[in-house]
């Protein structure tokens, strides 16, 4: 089913209306409501920030999505990530938030009082006046260090507009003769001469924040930067997931499938190779002809076993992988709002362990496996033996037949197994697989709304 962008964009500023008495849109205004920008900046007053959450729940109500992220970006400044449950394509609405607009480690640039109190209307919506836009959009700009001519070309535009008070405007900002160099830089479309003066006016705009948020206001800010940290971590809005499979189970092309249709509720997706890496392959420490691991395994029982005792230590090393890699890297990678897709994962140990080139016990990795990180959610893909085969030679459909069962019987000893029909078409068991993490995603984040 093809998403209506117009209507859920529509729905989306139709319950803003209602919930707040003013609120400003800082970009992508010209497009609204007819396409779905990556992100929406909007400014509210201080009170009606604190009632976000149940303002954000009932958009997800009213446009039938449910809230993927809620990220706490900075102070005065939370961010909204919401979706439908079902999509057939990558669909990202980013609601950004924010009272003062303030950039990481420099608060309250622009206080939300002057935003609000200087709009103009385009259309539908309530936009900022020219002169605040214009230094809404170069500041941005000056703290990212992004001066591109995509950029210039926008901020060039607005500064065409109305030159004189934009100017006038901008002495609360800068000293005189800076705009002057600023907007002839502007309109020359100088790019490189702008990110040339951008550590000068990064100065600039460091005491300019100094001067707006001195006193209460930057403790308060302070604060909030360490409580905001602690809530970070404790509550990592990312997700981990792994893909199981025997050969022919289709892994690869699901893999594929899910980065491109889930990505707009996460910010970037990080793909492993069946545990965290950290470390390297065990081989490449050799001082003398070192090896690398190799990125496919045609042929996986065709090789020869390792001794006992070389298997146990690789085992234990890449046990060692999967804690302190999951703890320094995966859920670094989690706080960080990422998706990381693990291709198989230590449950393969389970099954196949001559596919690892292993020689030794089957029951050891059972034994271990309480100290192994889990993933948020394990997919088994499940075929006939038959069906497998005939997507992939490599193994004989009597071991494939062996596999399919004990990936099958995964869910029984396991939580947050899901078993995944893998004879439907590919475009099918990656909706389900998306709408699935979608559905977790809600969850965990229902838990963050108050």
């Amino acid at each position: 089913m093809r998403l209506n962008i117009e209507k859920i964009l529509t729905e989306t500023f139709d319950t803003l209306d209602k919930e707040i008495n003013k609120y400003v849109v800082m970009n992508k205004y010209d497009v609204l409501p007819y396409e779905l920008p990556s992100d929406i900046d909007i400014c509210v007053a201080q009170e009606d920030f604190i009632r976000l959450d149940d303002i954000v729940k009932n958009i997800a109500k009213n446009t039938n999505t449910v809230v993927t992220q809620k990220i706490w970006h900075n102070y005065r400044k939370c961010a909204y990530i919401l979706s439908p449950l079902r999509i057939n394509s990558s669909f990202r609405l980013q609601l950004d938030f924010f009272s003062d607009f303030s950039v990481e480690s420099t608060p309250k640039l622009i206080p939300f009082e002057e935003i609000l109190k200087n709009t103009r209307k385009v259309n539908r919506f309530t936009v900022p006046a020219y002169e605040v836009e214009y230094v809404f959009l170069l500041l941005r700009r000056i703290y990212k260090n992004d001066f591109s001519l995509e950029h210039v070309k926008i901020i060039k535009e607005i500064l065409m507009k109305s030159q004189k008070s934009i100017s006038e405007y901008a002495l609360k900002y800068f000293d005189k003769d800076v705009i002057e160099v600023i907007n002839d830089l502007l309109i020359k479309e100088d790019i490189e001469k702008l990110k040339e003066i951008q550590p000068y006016l990064w100065k600039n705009v460091k005491r300019l924040s100094k001067r707006n948020s001195f006193g209460i206001y930057y403790l308060k800010y302070w604060t909030s930067q360490i409580y905001r940290a602690i809530y970070r971590l404790k509550n990592p809005v990312g997700l981990s997931i792994a893909i199981l499979a025997p050969d022919g189970g289709g892994k690869t092309t699901v893999i594929e499938g899910v980065n491109s249709l889930v990505s707009g509720s996460f910010h970037g997706i990080d793909n492993r190779y069946i545990r965290p890496r950290l470390f390297k392959n065990l081989g490449s420490y050799k001082v003398f002809n070192p090896s690398e691991e190799s990125s496919s395994n045609p042929n996986p029982h065709d090789k020869p076993l390792n001794g006992p005792i070389k298997s146990i230590i690789r085992y234990l090393f890449y046990n060692l992988d999967y804690q302190i890699g999951t703890i320094f890297d995966i859920n670094i990678k989690k706080v960080k709002k990422k998706l990381i897709i693990f291709d198989r994962y230590y449950f393969d140990y389970y099954v196949d362990l001559k596919r690892f080139q292993y020689n030794m016990p089957e029951w050891l990795p059972k034994v271990f496996s309480w100290s192994i990180p889990k993933p948020n959610i394990i997919f088994v893909l499940d075929a006939p033996a038959e069906v497998l085969y005939e997507r992939k030679q490599e193994l004989p459909i009597e071991e494939l037949r062996r596999q399919r069962k004990a990936y099958y019987n995964l869910k029984n000893n396991i939580k947050n197994v899901v078993v995944i029909d893998a004879t439907k078409k590919i475009e099918e068991i990656v909706e389900e697989i998306t709408t699935i993490i979608l559905e977790k995603k809600a969850k965990q984040t229902s838990k963050l709304l108050k």
